[in-house]
């Protein structure tokens, strides 16, 4: 089994066991907006509808939560064109660095969607979100003033950018 995988088609189960991870960590509401999901259910309600669910796994230990929403279709084949990449680095391998073998086979997987531009919204303090897109090669584009809020006060937030193709 690799060292890293990308499952972009993960089981109830698998979710599930993320959102306990993620229920537990004391840096939760540092992590997730106001606006992000905030339960299992919530999450599970809107995958395959509003959101394409994927798990990054290193070994066997989920490592993290990603999601792709809203995703820009182009008519009239309805061809994915871009997309939103929400992020949840799991406590652990918030201190992990991704080697550049790792990050080309989440690049891969992620290409593998159709997207042709995948964009990131990472609150400025968010050090292993912004390490971890880095090193899969997006490139900071520009910085929000007000955008998110974290238990009702309201954070900057850097946009990133990966072209995957054309």
């Amino acid at each position: 089994m690799p060292l890293i995988r990308l499952e972009s088609n993960p089981t109830t189960e698998a979710i599930r066991l993320c959102w306990e991870r993620i229920l537990s960590d004391p840096q939760r509401t540092d992590q997730l907006s106001d606006t992000d999901f905030q339960s299992a259910d919530d999450f599970l309600l809107c995958s395959g509808a509003t959101i394409v669910p994927c798990i990054v796994y290193m070994e066997h230990d989920p490592a993290a939560l990603l999601w792709l929403h809203n995703l820009t279709l182009l008519p009239p084949t309805m061809r994915p064109m871009s997309a939103q990449l929400g992020c949840y680095v799991l406590p652990y391998w918030r201190e992990v660095d991704i080697s550049q073998a790792c990050a080309a086979v989440l690049q891969q997987g992620l290409r593998g969607y159709g997207l042709q531009h995948l964009w990131a919204f990472v609150k400025r303090e968010s050090a292993a979100q912004i390490n971890a897109l880095g090193a899969c090669g997006f490139a900071y584009e520009a910085t929000l003033p007000v955008w998110q809020r974290h238990e009702g006060v309201w954070y900057p937030y850097h946009v990133y950018h990966l072209g995957l193709g054309e």
